[in-house]
């Protein structure tokens, strides 16, 4: 279950990033630890397993994710540049927004910066175990 997406490559991998990034430095650390010839937690048996129902999906889930936040991000610049030339509503309506939101638009691009960074470290530590795969355990 630890080496798993709930819902494969769609998954929320914001919400789940702390369980994923520990399944991926176990993985990590067994097959540094493991090696494929010694195979003491059978992690090597059950590497097709685990390449197929979490490391994949995860690949695909990254490639997405990130997608979205850049397109987002972008989206978000974008109003922003065009905010001040279009803001034709009412002064007391900005005002409610503002204080109804309590985020601000650099608050919301700090965020979605945040979230890109928070997929950086789970592909680096995804590249990691690929290589260690890759190299069968070796150092």
């Amino acid at each position: 279950m630890v080496l798993s997406l709930p819902e494969g490559a769609e998954t929320d991998l914001l919400q789940h990033s702390d369980r994923i990034m520990a399944s991926l430095n176990l993985l990590r650390y067994l097959f540094i630890k493991d090696k494929e010839d010694d195979n003491k937690t059978c992690v090597w048996t059950e590497l097709y397993k685990i390449e197929s129902n979490f490391l994949k999906p995860l690949h695909t889930g990254l490639n997405m994710s990130r997608a979205h936040y850049e397109a987002e991000i972008k989206r978000k610049k974008e109003n922003k540049k065009a905010e001040p030339h279009s803001s034709k509503q009412p002064l007391t309506q900005l005002i409610t927004k503002a204080k109804m939101s309590g985020i601000t638009k650099d608050m919301e691009l700090q965020a979605l910066h945040s979230a890109l960074f928070t997929f950086d470290l789970m592909e680096s530590v995804l590249a990691r175990v690929e290589e260690l795969i890759e190299n069968k355990g070796c150092n």
